[in-house]
């Protein structure tokens, strides 16, 4: 099961692989120390859908505190975290027998991106809304999964062609069980 701390754990390394220049503040936001970027669980719930099949969506706030203090900088970083959810997600979570497995999840969609700026306080805010059904259409890592590689982009599910080869070949004579 992917839980909000599965994705929040994923939102963290994505952010520290693009913005290794500024601190990640991790604890609650008492005391600000710019540049900084925080991660906040908006909102989070699972509802069962179907008997063991549950529908997740889970809201989350990337907030960017500028130490320039201009409206450039807040463009910039907006620009930056746009690119870095534009691909899905690498997800690592543990299935209910303690087994590591991993999975992409992608946010729902370019809308879902949206971005609010605080002109005054120099405050950048990114939500990311991600909804997805466990466990039909979660891919495990029954297959060598690698650290930048896409399911969605994987050529033979592309490739409707070999696709059809691959599954008469299976049904034709020259085929061993």
């Amino acid at each position: 099961m992917i839980t909000a701390a599965n994705i929040y754990k994923a939102i963290k390394i994505r952010l520290e692989r693009f913005f290794s220049d500024i601190k990640l503040q991790i604890k609650d936001i008492k005391t600000i120390n710019p540049p900084c970027v925080y991660i906040e669980l908006a909102n989070s719930s699972r509802k069962e859908i179907a008997n063991e099949t549950f529908e997740a969506d889970y809201g989350f706030n990337i907030v960017y505190f500028s130490k320039d203090e201009t409206l450039k900088d807040l463009i910039q970083k907006q620009n930056i975290i746009n690119k870095t959810f534009k691909n899905p997600l690498k997800v690592v979570y543990y299935s209910s027998f303690n087994e590591e497995l991993s999975t992409f999840v992608k946010h729902l969609d370019i809308t879902s991106l949206s971005f609010e700026m605080d002109e005054i306080n120099y405050i950048l805010t990114c939500s990311l809304k991600f909804n997805f059904i466990e466990p039909q259409e979660i891919y495990t890592n029954n297959e060598k999964l690698e650290e930048n590689n896409n399911p969605y982009e994987d050529e033979a599910l592309l490739n409707k062609d070999n696709m059809t080869q691959i599954e008469s070949y299976k049904y034709s004579p020259l085929y061993r069980h």
